[in-house]
């Protein structure tokens, strides 16, 4: 079973706990500087984050660019720590951090750091992309 299946019916992981209820701070804390927070005190990846200022089609862009390069490969069933890479209406401007079982810890601008489960992503405006796992250097460090 993926554990996108197992839904909100199971509690996710202790760790995520810690991160929920951090502020969205435009160009400093958004979605991907928190999540790049998660990456770094969590699983020890230390990956740089440009700010996309708020704007929908510039943080598009950087999602697009970094996908483009060999730090990140897509993966079909996500584990803990993987980059959720959603859609925010037509707009691929979005990311997050896989937390088992079928959680997605995530910044947004109304509620800041949230634990969403897969399947209500939807009712906040996203849609999964895909998954991608980190093949930067920490990950190759660790190996």
């Amino acid at each position: 079973m993926f554990a996108a299946e197992l839904g909100s019916s199971v509690c996710p992981s202790n760790w995520a706990q810690a991160f929920v209820g951090l502020p969205y701070i435009l160009g400093a804390g958004e979605c991907a500087h928190r999540a790049a927070l998660v990456w770094r005190q969590v699983f020890g990846y230390d990956i740089e984050v440009p700010a996309a200022h708020g704007n929908l089609r510039v943080a598009q862009r950087l999602i697009r660019n970094a996908l483009a390069t060999s730090d990140w490969a897509p993966v079909q069933c996500p584990e803990e720590g993987d980059a959720v890479v959603m859609w925010k209406g037509g707009l691929l401007a979005h990311v997050g951090v896989w937390v088992a079982p079928g959680h997605v810890l995530h910044c947004t601008r109304a509620e800041g750091m949230v634990l969403t489960p897969v399947e209500d992503l939807h009712r906040g405006g996203f849609r999964v992309a895909g998954y991608f796992r980190w093949q930067g250097q920490a990950a190759a460090i660790a190996a």
